[in-house]
C-alpha cells in the first residue's frame, strides 16, 4: 500500500494535473492482532507487513514533504472494543 501510494503521489499533489491535496491520513498501518479492523495495535513502532516496511513509510514521508504534503499516521491507543468488554463484565 505504501509503495502504491508513493507511486501515485504525482496524481495527488505537486503537478498541474493533480488534485492538490494537503495531507494524507494513514490509519491502521501498524501491526495488529487481526481483529477490530486493524485498530487492535500490537506495536506502534513498526509498520504492518501487509502495508510495507518502515523504509517504505520513510520514503513516502520524504517524498510527500518534498511536495509540500503532510502525512498523519493515526494512533488509536484506546479501542472501544476493550471498554465494551470491561463494561459488560461489570454488569
Amino acid at each position: 500500500m505504501l509503495v502504491g501510494l508513493h507511486s501515485k503521489l504525482g496524481h495527488l499533489t505537486g503537478s498541474p494535473e493533480s488534485i492538490n491535496i494537503s495531507a494524507v491520513l494513514l490509519s491502521a498501518v501498524y501491526p495488529h492482532g487481526g481483529t477490530a479492523g486493524g485498530y487492535d495495535v500490537t506495536d506502534y513502532e513498526n509498520i504492518s507487513p501487509e502495508f510495507g516496511t518502515m523504509e517504505d513509510f520513510y520514503d513516502l514521508r520524504v517524498a510527500m514533504h518534498k511536495k509540500g504534503t503532510e502525512s498523519v499516521a493515526s494512533k488509536f491507543y484506546f479501542s472501544f472494543k476493550y471498554y465494551y468488554f470491561m463494561l459488560v463484565s461489570r454488569i
